[in-house]
């Protein structure tokens, strides 16, 4: 009797089995048709909206486009876009447009099966544009867009090229790249390697503070510049082929205080643990 049991046992385990392995092919075999999604939508707007980006998780791409127009598209992949999966929640007021994108708390565990998922924002808007991109977890890249720009993202890489105006950019982890022309810039990793290249005509008269707690920061800037830097580093050293007029510390070691062209605004650099390199752009 026991020996049957077991028999019958044995048999029920392996069909389970069977329609288990059958229901995650099933899965696999959909999954493209059924686990991929699309959305977009144009607003009209003048020459200098304001854009709020919102999402918990995803990678965002900001760029610069021709005429008064801003065109967002969200693409998925692992979900759907409808009420319990993927939601985008959209307003505009006027010259204001708000795009948030919402995760579900819970969800089914797609990872665990193998399966490679992501949401996408991707969005096109006028050149003066004021931005501000917050996301939890995912690289943000700006291209082109001249005005007051906010980057925030939780876990994550920040790009950034041929930006010109105000940026701040603050990552929790991740590297942070940007190059323009700029009248402040405050960037901000938590453990990353930090670049920031000033184009000609950038000017300190905002605030300029550049600070990584585990990486190496290269900053180029302008011959013209007039600043006053104050560069720290806890572990590493300082390198620079700036003209400038020491106050303190000396190259090689790891502070160097002094004036740029004659001073100015502070120029503001600090690494936990790496290296900082000052150069001419």
């Amino acid at each position: 009797m026991s020996k049957n049991w077991n028999v019958r046992h044995r048999d029920f385990v392996v069909v389970a089995m069977r329609h288990h392995i059958l229901a995650l092919t099933a899965v696999f075999a959909a999954s493209p048709a059924l686990f991929a999604a699309d959305w977009n939508k144009t607003y009209n707007v003048a020459a200098a909206p304001v854009l709020d980006v919102r999402s918990s998780d995803a990678n965002v791409d900001i760029k610069a486009g021709s005429g008064n127009v801003i065109s967002a598209r969200v693409t998925t992949r692992g979900w759907e876009i409808k009420p319990g999966e993927i939601e985008v929640i959209e307003r505009q007021q006027g010259d204001r447009v708000d795009i948030e994108v919402r995760h579900p708390r819970r969800s089914f565990n797609w990872e665990s099966l193998g399966g490679d998922r992501w949401v996408r924002i991707e969005v096109t808007v006028p050149a003066q544009t004021r931005l501000h991109v917050n996301t939890g977890d995912g690289n943000v890249s700006l291209s082109g867009v001249r005005s007051e720009l906010r980057v925030e993202t939780g876990d994550g890489n920040i790009t950034g090229d041929n930006l010109d105006g105000r940026l701040e950019a603050r990552t929790g982890d991740g590297n942070i790249r940007v190059s323009g022309r700029f009248d402040a810039a405050t960037l901000n990793t938590g453990d990353g390697n930090v670049e920031l290249t000033a184009a000609t005509g950038s000017t300190s008269g905002g605030i300029w503070r550049v600070h990584t707690g585990d990486g190496n920061v290269k900053l180029r800037v302008p011959s013209t510049l007039r600043a006053d830097i104050d560069a720290v580093c806890g572990d590493g050293h300082i390198s620079s082929d700036l003209p400038i007029t020491l106050a303190s510390g000396k190259i090689g070691t790891h502070q160097l205080r002094g004036k740029l062209n004659g001073g100015g605004p502070t120029v503001t650099v600090r690494t936990g643990d790496g290296n900082i390199s000052l150069t001419r752009n």
